[in-house]
């Protein structure tokens, strides 16, 4: 039996997020484009929630302005299999690992990000069972 340990750091990251968050299956990732004004990125995501997603940019994003507000292009894979767009803000960056939390997304979007989120939770639940 193992036992996790909590820096203060995680417990108040944890005590920040008001929403479930989910990592998305490797042989199924979440497609991102995040577009700003000085640059392009493709990636995926490292998590998703309906406030916000987790990406990595291996570059770090040096010498580009974050604090302009970006579009987003997002394509959730099965069982949902759709892409909608919105606009997101950069919240934070640890690394190369950046926080990008949702500023306007259209609530059809909304639902299915929500849809995708609560299938992938369901997934992991039965699977422990």
């Amino acid at each position: 039996m193992t036992s996790a340990v909590m820096t203060n750091a995680t417990q108040k990251t944890l005590e920040k997020r008001r929403s479930p968050r989910v990592t998305p299956e490797p042989d199924q990732p979440v497609g991102i484009h995040l577009i700003g004004q000085d640059y392009v990125e493709v990636t995926n995501a490292i998590n998703v929630s309906i406030e916000g997603i987790g990406i990595c940019v291996p570059h770090g994003f040096h010498d580009v302005n974050l604090d302009k507000l970006a579009e987003v292009l997002i394509k959730l894979p099965e069982p949902v299999d759709c892409s909608f767009t919105a606009t997101v803000k950069i919240a934070h960056r640890q690394g190369n690992n950046f926080g990008a939390q949702f500023m306007d997304i259209a609530e059809k979007d909304a639902k299915m990000l929500h849809a995708y989120i609560m299938k992938l939770m369901k997934k992991r639940l039965d699977s422990l069972a």
